[in-house]
């Protein structure tokens, strides 16, 4: 969504002048965090950088690309798999019942 356009340039134009300076950058985010990153070719840094700080600190967001983003959003949250495995917490032992290994037991006894 970040590379659909600045101010001064179309995503056409952004992809392009990233090919032009075999740069390539990219955006994503997940549950905890979000990112865009940059990787150029050494000697075409200085140009790469100017067309990645017109991207940050430019950036338009089409009215057409911001309805279908947030559509799409809406469509995976409403999916019920937001929660990955990372996220999700363990199950809760039933009172007296431990099934896990040895070591935790101790800790959790007073727990139960």
């Amino acid at each position: 969504m970040i590379s659909n356009g600045t101010k001064s340039r179309d995503a056409l134009q952004i992809a392009a002048r990233s090919e032009e300076l075999g740069a390539e950058i990219s955006a994503g985010s997940t549950l905890d965090t979000s990112f865009i990153s940059l990787n150029s070719i050494t000697s075409q840094l200085a140009d790469s950088l100017e067309l990645f700080g017109d991207i940050l600190l430019n950036p338009t967001f089409p009215d057409k690309g911001a309805a279908a983003a947030q559509s799409a959003v809406a469509r995976y949250y409403s999916a019920g798999e937001v929660a990955t495995t990372r996220h999700r917490l363990p199950p809760v032992p039933q009172a007296g019942v431990w099934r896990g290994p040895r070591v935790f037991q101790p800790i959790l006894r007073d727990r139960l």
